[in-house]
């Protein structure tokens, strides 16, 4: 379809006598573009001149009208009727279907091409366009944008370890690209890939640059930022949610789908992006990323000390005025790089799987165990709301593969462990706290096995009925085994149950208090 303008002008040409290759060099159309609007121009019957009062609209509708000409005696699809036929629960319509639905009702009807023609009309007169971007007003200092930059620019690294000295390696670099809201402040860094460790440390390293917090973080829709962004629901990654608790911000990602909310930003980005390409594959050999970051950073600079249209400041010095101010100042503490992982439960336990080492959760939490995040000396295991459910000290050594916390054993594996975990010396400590009677009970117990390993159970069981039970009791009971030489648990379990049943007999005997309405026994003498 040509614009009026268009067609005018080739009926002008032709008049004068002028040859449609001539027409179509000057408007830019096909010989069938041409030829066509003449051809409808002869249809139509009317003068050139009637023509250019007409509005542009009506020209257009005059020679391409809507109803297609070579199809004039088929309707216009019904496309309200198309679309509440197809609509789906999730109130999407997809063309293709309703083009079905159409051929099948019209077989001999309008084609593919034609019927989506239509349609893209029908949607935009009724709905409007679709790709409109949406207009904000920047708030000073409330929000960074983020952005890892669709071209990977190629430089050479100089790998030391490599023979001869010259070798070089290519590698393809990620630019990853923030941008302050307001004064459009950018910082720039040159990454091996778009992994979660290097997105956490660039934007860690974004904001010790801007040396202050803004309140919002926006990412684009990266996972390693967001890991569900719909209209309904947004999901922030773990690994990105933890550096979001340590500065005290909130991970806010652009509309879902299409981010057209940060133009600002994204224009920014591509310069800032255009740039650093340029300069990197001009300088193309480098001696490490380091190098290359020294340079990527020259350029910010410079981006950032030129002058913004409209302002007659620079972005740094907007930044100093208006961003700054409004932002809090930066966290005195070092945020620490985890290295994230999901959890590999081992079948039928409550241990995780990490590094070649297995690290325990509490066992009725097993299931949700969903991420393993590694420092250099801890280990922290948390569930799929990213909330801790397990702590421990990281271990490096390789014969001591199963790291247990007791306190996330079942009861059976706790009492296995104790006894298996303790020494003899262990249990002679413990029953020195209840008395030398008991430590001497213990003692004996100990050396009446050839073995005294052997009689670790039988102390632990020991320890273990005391609890609970006060140690004037306790220390009774081994008294009364020491001296009567009866030092075995059987006879220690014994001793102890009949002076607790001696004790809650004499308590239940007791002298009872005197009423005087009720009878006594010298009543029935």
């Amino acid at each position: 379809m040509q614009s009026c303008s268009t067609i005018i002008g080739v009926i002008r040409m032709k008049m004068m006598g002028m040859s449609y290759p001539q027409c179509q060099s000057r408007y830019q159309i096909g010989s069938a573009a041409a030829q066509l609007i003449m051809k409808r121009y002869r249809e139509i019957n009317k003068a050139v001149e009637e023509l250019e009062t007409m509005e542009p609209a009506a020209v257009e509708e005059l020679f391409y009208p809507h109803i297609n000409i070579r199809k004039h005696k088929i309707p216009l699809p019904d496309f309200e009727l198309l679309f509440a036929m197809e609509k789906g629960t999730s109130g999407t319509v997809l063309v293709d279907t309703i083009w079905k639905a159409y051929h099948h009702m019209e077989p001999d009807g309008y084609g593919r091409s034609q019927f989506y023609e239509y349609c893209s009309r029908y949607v935009y007169d009724r709905f409007g366009p679709d790709d409109l971007s949406m207009g904000i007003n920047r708030v000073p200092g409330e929000r960074v944008y983020i952005d890892w930059c669709g071209a990977k620019p190629e430089v050479h690294i100089l790998d030391r370890s490599k023979h001869p000295e010259d070798y070089t390696e290519l590698q393809k670099l990620h630019l990853y690209v923030t941008a302050v809201g307001f004064s459009s402040r950018v910082y720039a860094e040159a990454a091996l890939n778009e992994k979660q460790m290097w997105f956490n440390m660039a934007t860690v390293h974004a904001l010790q640059y801007y040396a202050a917090l803004p309140r919002y973080l926006v990412p684009d829709n990266l996972k390693t930022g967001v890991t569900k962004n719909t209209k309904d629901e947004v999901i922030i990654n773990a690994s990105f949610q933890d550096l979001e608790r340590f500065f005290d911000l909130i991970v806010l990602p652009p509309p879902y789908y299409k981010p057209k909310g940060k133009p600002t930003a994204e224009r920014y980005v591509q310069q800032i992006q255009q740039r650093i390409g340029h300069e990197l594959e001009k300088h193309s050999v480098f001696r490490s990323l380091d190098e290359v970051n020294e340079l990527v950073m020259m350029i910010v600079e410079e981006a950032n000390n030129e002058k913004v249209k409209g302002y007659g400041h620079t972005h740094n010095e907007l930044f100093e005025m208006y961003d700054r101010p409004a932002m809090r100042p930066m966290t005195d503490s070092e945020y620490t790089m985890c290295d994230y992982a999901a959890c590999t439960m081992q079948e039928r336990s409550y241990h995780v799987y990490y590094d070649d080492h297995f690290y325990s959760v509490p066992y009725r939490k097993a299931s949700a165990a969903a991420v393993v995040k590694a420092t250099a000396d801890k280990i922290f295991i948390c569930d799929r709301n990213n909330n801790l459910i397990a702590e421990h000290k990281r271990c490096y050594i390789p014969t001591l593969r199963y790291i247990s916390d007791p306190d996330h054993m079942p009861q059976n594996h706790r009492f296995y462990d104790e006894v298996n975990s303790q020494t003899a010396d262990y249990y002679l400590e413990r029953a020195k706290e209840i008395g030398t009677c008991m430590h001497i009970l213990m003692h004996d117990i100990l050396k009446s096995a050839e073995h005294e390993e052997q009689m670790y159970r039988a102390c632990n069981s020991i320890i273990r009925m005391c609890e609970g039970v006060p140690k004037g009791i306790c220390e009774e009971a081994a008294m009364n085994c020491v001296k009567t030489k009866r030092c075995r648990y059987s006879d220690f379990r014994e001793t102890l149950s009949d002076l607790l049943a001696q004790r809650r007999l004499n308590s239940s005997m007791g002298d009872l208090p005197e009423i005087d309405d009720v009878r006594g026994k010298g009543y029935y003498r």
